[in-house]
């Protein structure tokens, strides 16, 4: 039931993945160890969908204790990668960048993290966006960009795409933004990712209105 919660929510079955690991949570109350800390992680994110962030936030701590018993730093990095979507997903920006931060912390880029250090970054990258910082922007788009169309967290994909989109845009480069557009859309159809086309489809028809008012 956990390998296949797991590969659910990275397939973005969310539903499939939140029942799975509800019911190996279930089944194996009262547990303290990794596979109780991913059984967590893959429920959190399944909560998200419905909006129930007090929940998912719950069960991240309880993911995070079984990834602090195991002593597995790359536990808790996911935890934090979960926890940052959460976050953002509820408006709280600050929150989120904490979460980033810490996980970063825990993902050094030359100890094998680089999937997760990119799905942090790509948040990362949105997030900066939002408060304006656009020369952070671009240095973190830097790392993450090349690295995102491999990555199966659709949540954390959208917004660095989203982010490299709207950081050309502000430069009137709206011949790369449309680029990177086709380039993600390609992905979302290659990997069917439904939610990552439709928010690539979205960004377009705001761009594609902001050059018609150019």
């Amino acid at each position: 039931h956990l390998q296949r919660a797991v590969i659910a929510g990275l397939q973005d079955d969310f539903v499939t993945g939140k029942e799975l690991a509800q019911q190996w949570i279930q089944r194996n109350e009262g547990q303290h160890s990794f596979s109780m800390g991913v059984a967590a992680t893959v429920y959190a994110f399944g909560l998200k969908f419905t909006a129930d962030f007090d929940r998912a936030q719950v069960a991240l701590r309880d993911a995070m204790y079984g990834f602090n018993t195991a002593q597995s730093s790359y536990g808790i990095g996911w935890a934090h990668v979960v926890s940052a979507i959460v976050l953002i997903q509820a408006g709280r920006y600050r929150a989120a960048l904490a979460q980033i931060d810490a996980g970063l912390a825990r993902c050094p880029s030359a100890q094998g993290f680089g999937s997760l250090r990119t799905l942090l970054r790509a948040q990362e990258a949105f997030l900066r966006y939002e408060r304006n910082e656009l020369e952070r922007v671009r240095e973190i788009l830097g790392e993450a960009l090349p690295l995102l169309s491999d990555q199966g967290v659709v949540d954390a994909v959208s917004l660095g795409y989203a982010a490299a989109v709207r950081a050309r845009v502000v430069h009137g480069d709206y011949g790369t933004a449309l680029d990177i557009l086709s380039e993600g859309e390609l992905i979302a159809l290659q990997r069917d990712f439904p939610r990552l086309n439709a928010a690539l489809r979205s960004e377009r028809a705001l761009l594609l209105v902001r050059i018609g008012s150019a």
